[in-house]
């Protein structure tokens, strides 16, 4: 089963870090973000990626390649922080164009993702899923697609108060009530017919999905962050250095 992996968005709130290198190579303990996700997909025994590059996307390759004669050595670098992989990744890549949607990415992607299964992942955000378990959860339920949820932590501090307004106590950063898109997705092939009707209508091919009762939630509950921003970037390589790099354990 492949991978495809979205690399060719421009990450232009992370310019601090873009204006020189593709947003999937922002390094958190000096290996790549991709580096980082793709080990869980090895871990779970998934290594066959599809990588869907546009902007600055020959520096992502230049990487691989160069990783590869390494006989990937970034991979085996945070093998000692996690566990070892038990393959190595075969990237292969498809170049989307620089200012291509993303969902048209994907569509593009149709010649390489030719199995009745494929999975889909955003290249900024990691979590310690199980991957195993999500796709036990697609097969069951049989419909179309399957979108892992999460319940982000607010960027702000929640202040406690009771009825006469007295402060009773401070809150960092709690997690939020709602759920969001984790960017982790598996879908059944026919997804690329609403991914057509929805970029030919303007309409978000996940909506449409959505609509038509063939698109099913997996909750999860663990951890989960995504790197928009240069404080995200910064958070990351705190956790990382503090050895709280969740993303890299495995039960």
């Amino acid at each position: 089963m492949k991978i495809a992996l979205l690399c060719g968005g421009k990450g232009t709130r992370l310019i601090e870090k873009t204006e020189y290198i593709p947003k999937p190579l922002a390094e958190i303990g000096n290996i790549p973000i991709i580096t980082h996700l793709m080990l869980r997909y090895l871990h779970f025994g998934y290594n066959k990626f599809v990588l869907l590059i546009g902007y600055k996307g020959k520096k992502i390759t230049e990487y691989f390649e160069a990783e590869k004669k390494k006989k990937f050595k970034d991979i085996n670098l945070l093998s000692h922080v996690g566990h070892s992989p038990k393959f190595l990744p075969k990237p292969e890549y498809l170049d989307t164009g620089q200012e291509t949607a993303m969902w048209r990415r994907l569509l593009l992607a149709r010649g390489n993702l030719t199995d009745k299964t494929f999975m889909v992942n955003y290249s900024d955000g990691l979590a310690d899923i199980d991957i195993k378990k999500v796709l036990t959860f697609h097969r069951k339920h049989k419909k179309i697609g399957t979108v892992v949820i999460v319940k982000p932590h607010s960027q702000y501090g929640k202040v406690v108060i009771n009825k006469s307004d007295d402060v009773k106590t401070f809150i960092e950063k709690p997690v939020q009530s709602f759920w969001v898109n984790g960017g982790f997705f598996v879908f059944n092939k026919k997804f690329f017919k609403y991914l057509e009707d929805g970029l030919e209508k303007n309409i978000q091919p996940l909506e449409l999905l959505a609509k038509a009762g063939e698109l099913k939630a997996y909750k999860h509950s663990g951890f989960w962050k995504c790197m928009d921003t240069f404080k995200d970037l910064n958070e990351f390589n705190e956790f990382y250095l503090k050895g709280e790099a969740k993303w890299l354990k495995f039960k």
